[in-house]
């Protein structure tokens, strides 16, 4: 396997910090199923969340895929969250 890694790194502005604790447990569980060799992690920043994946460079695309997951899973909490905090 070769050394070369690609690293995909996703900062979204949640607004607070509270909500980036919130999105970081839902996400959560999505770590246990990773494809093999595939890193996630989760970090915040004030009202940052920030997402990193890391593989292999050979699997650019389970890579790219993982980051679409997550993006998918986390549209419909982010649409509510935001519908709740225009409604306030």
């Amino acid at each position: 396997m070769s050394k070369n890694r690609i690293t995909l790194r996703l900062e979204l502005d949640v607004g607070s910090e509270e909500l980036a604790n919130l999105v970081i447990k839902s996400l959560s569980p999505d770590n246990v199923d990773l494809p093999k060799d595939v890193e996630l992690s989760l970090e915040k920043k004030s009202g940052t969340l920030v997402i990193i994946v890391q593989g292999p460079f050979e699997k650019l695309l389970t890579v790219k895929n993982t980051i679409e997951d997550i993006i998918l899973s986390l549209t419909p909490l982010l649409n509510q969250l935001g519908k709740r905090q225009a409604d306030s």
